[in-house]
C-alpha cells in the first residue's frame, strides 16, 4: 500500500543520499488484475546499465532497474 511505499522511502533515503541520489518518489501503476501498485522510484539515469552500476557500487537495497515509460 502507499503507506508502505512511504516507509520504504524513509528507510532508503539516507543510503540514496550517500550515493548522490537526492530524489525518491512514489508512482502509481496498475497490475493485470486491476490492483493499484505503489512503486518507489529513485534517481534518473541515462541507461539501465548505469543505474545497476550505481546500485551495486553503493550497496543499495535489492531493486528492479527499469526504464521509464
Amino acid at each position: 500500500n502507499k503507506e508502505n511505499a512511504n516507509v520504504a522511502i524513509d528507510r532508503i533515503s539516507p543510503s540514496l543520499a550517500k550515493a548522490g541520489i537526492h530524489s525518491a518518489w512514489i508512482a502509481d501503476d496498475t497490475d493485470r488484475s486491476g490492483r493499484t501498485l505503489y512503486l518507489v522510484q529513485a534517481g534518473h539515469f541515462a541507461t539501465r546499465k548505469t543505474a545497476s552500476s550505481v546500485r551495486k557500487k553503493n550497496n543499495l537495497p535489492q531493486c528492479i532497474v527499469t526504464t521509464a515509460r
